[in-house]
């Protein structure tokens, strides 16, 4: 008799201080008002995607852990801050809405580098797109993907807006269950800076 296989959807993220969600929640009530065909973060979910995993089978997360402590302990903790919105990839053919990474940039690219080294050797495939930290805000729903005026305007407006910094000392592995109301994120394991 064969035993299923259990899988969890994974990834490794730097998880948000409320103050910042807040921050970023109020800026973008106005965008709520336009007519665009936009699917917005919730609140609970804003984040900052280190490495996507996807379907991983449920006895490498003990692998996943072990990574993530790796990597960490090689890494101080240090100022991140959150500043200005733009999409991907651009405003013309818009699919992604994000809020960008000022302070920190280096080292959020060195750990997110580090992984993704790391996960090679375990025998994961290496993601092929370079990491640019960024914060998703939004989804076009629309495939024609194009932004109105109004939304563009705001978009130019608040392309340097400042959403606050925190001291980043850790980084965790969150699971994602799909549901028909969005996904549903549970923190697995964090790992401490240092």
């Amino acid at each position: 008799m064969s035993s299923q296989k259990e899988y969890l959807r994974l990834f490794y993220a730097v998880e948000i201080p409320e103050f910042i969600r807040h921050n970023i929640v109020e800026c973008i009530a106005r965008y709520k008002e336009l007519p665009d065909n936009l699917k917005w973060t919730s609140f609970g979910n804003l984040h900052l995607t280190l490495r996507f995993l996807g379907s991983v089978e449920f006895e490498k997360v003990a692998d996943l852990k072990e990574i993530l402590t790796r990597v960490s302990h090689k890494e101080k903790p240090f100022i991140y801050s959150l500043q200005g919105i733009g999409c991907f990839p651009n405003t013309k053919r818009a699919r992604v809405i994000w809020i960008g990474a000022l302070k920190g940039v280096d080292s959020l690219k060195r750990i997110a580098c580090s992984i993704e080294d790391n996960l090679v050797n375990y025998g994961f495939e290496k993601e092929e797109r370079e990491f640019t930290p960024h914060v998703t805000i939004s989804r076009l729903k629309d495939r024609t993907r194009k932004l109105t005026q109004p939304f563009q305007k705001y978009l130019q407006e608040d392309s340097d807006k400042f959403f606050g910094e925190f001291t980043l000392k850790n980084i965790s592995l969150i699971k994602s269950v799909l549901t028909p109301d969005g996904p549903v994120y549970t923190t697995l394991f964090k790992s401490i800076l240092g």
